[in-house]
């Protein structure tokens, strides 16, 4: 659990105001008054930008020695989970335009890791792959960025950087069935036989 206790100024009164599960163990965080109306007024766009404002300079600054940027770190990334995307794809999963991620794309090839073939297939699209180089440089700079989310969420316990981690990835993948995900652990839907 994780209890969230707001103080009451000098004094040092506190009370308990919110419990996070976390497992087994129990964690105590005190929060002035001026954070919690910091954060509790602010939208959750608003945070999560500001938490990616902070990352991007970070997680840029650990790929740049492995001659990459930002853009190819993600491309190479969705490649590695879903082999055979085109351009177009790619673009439409990162919200760049078809031309830039054209760009990313032929600058990844240029350096051997990202293969494509030199006719399509089917229609236009060619299908891009990482070669073994591009697998091999995927894993230093995972390594590269995890350490730089370390180093930016050093201030919160593993407890804390483990329960943001949930409540971002659940946040991003809300359960399908919107009905079940409220109903209470072992109840039976109406509906079902």
């Amino acid at each position: 659990m994780i209890r969230v206790i707001r103080a009451f100024g000098p004094s040092s009164l506190h009370q308990l105001i919110d419990y996070w599960p976390i497992g087994a163990s129990e964690q105590v965080i005190r929060v002035s008054m001026d954070e919690m109306s910091e954060f509790e007024d602010q939208s959750l766009g608003f945070l999560v930008r500001r938490l990616m404002a902070r990352l991007r300079p970070q997680a840029a600054t650990a790929l740049r020695p492995l001659g990459l940027g930002l853009p190819e770190f993600v491309c190479m990334r969705i490649l590695d989970d879903d082999p055979g995307r085109t351009s177009a794809e790619l673009a439409r999963h990162t919200f760049v335009t078809a031309q830039a991620m054209n760009q990313v794309l032929q600058g990844l090839q240029d350096i051997g890791v990202v293969a494509r073939p030199a006719t399509a297939p089917l229609g236009r699209a060619l299908p891009a792959q990482l070669t073994r180089k591009g697998r091999a440089l995927l894993k230093r700079a995972e390594a590269a960025v995890s350490a730089a989310d370390e180093q930016m969420l050093a201030h919160l316990s593993p407890a804390e950087q483990r329960q943001l981690k949930v409540l971002l990835y659940r946040a991003g993948n809300p359960p399908t069935d919107e009905a079940g995900a409220c109903a209470p652990r072992g109840a039976v839907r109406v509906d079902q036989k």
